[in-house]
């Protein structure tokens, strides 16, 4: 903004100083207008989201307050995984898990039908499984059971930034709702491509 050089005079009339502050309120009505996009994704306002297993050995925060993109996923591996009919994860930035809670993970590591290693990570005390992760990626997928503000709300289509996929729809075991998004299996250029079979 300053294109003067160092030590040169400048005049300065009083319309500068107008627009400058016009600038400063526009950019602080921008920041304000995105935080409460943000919070309209997370209906406790909160900037992170709290994670947990069974037990509560593990906690931790999510570095956002709502995930990217939810999961619904069909695939053999994600009910075996969840000893469920699916398996529910919510994609995060990628992240680490901090000490303590880091120390009492235990990891299984598969290789995907993608011939990639994906890296899940589970508590050592009461089983949970709360984190996949593939090297190379920008995302994780945190396992949504374990999500503790997770809401109705969120599994709807609007309810997080990039919606509710239900994948893997072929090798399903239960019905699909309608008017859902969904794919057969799991779609090439999505970011959470952390999960599936």
């Amino acid at each position: 903004m300053l294109s003067a050089p160092i030590g040169a005079a400048k005049k300065c009339d009083v319309s500068d100083h107008a627009t400058v502050l016009k600038q400063v309120f526009r950019t602080l009505s921008d920041l304000a207008f995105s935080r409460n996009s943000l919070s309209k994704f997370n209906h406790s306002a909160h900037l992170t989201m709290e994670a947990r297993c069974q037990c509560g050995l593990i906690k931790f925060t999510t570095p956002v307050p709502a995930p990217m993109k939810i999961y619904i996923c069909h695939c053999t591996e994600c009910r075996h995984q969840s000893s469920s009919a699916f398996g529910i994860s919510a994609i995060f930035p990628m992240f680490d898990i901090p000490s303590p809670a880091a120390e009492n993970l235990g990891m299984y590591s598969r290789v995907t039908f993608r011939n990639q290693r994906l890296d899940c990570y589970f508590c050592k005390n009461c089983g949970s499984r709360l984190v996949h992760r593939t090297d190379g990626k920008k995302t994780l997928s945190l396992k949504g059971g374990c999500l503790v503000g997770l809401t109705k709300e969120m599994m709807t289509k609007k309810g997080v930034p990039g919606g509710v996929s239900h994948i893997w729809c072929k090798s399903a075991v239960v019905e699909i709702p309608e008017g859902v998004e969904r794919w057969e299996e799991e779609p090439a250029d999505e970011p959470g491509s952390v999960i599936g079979e």
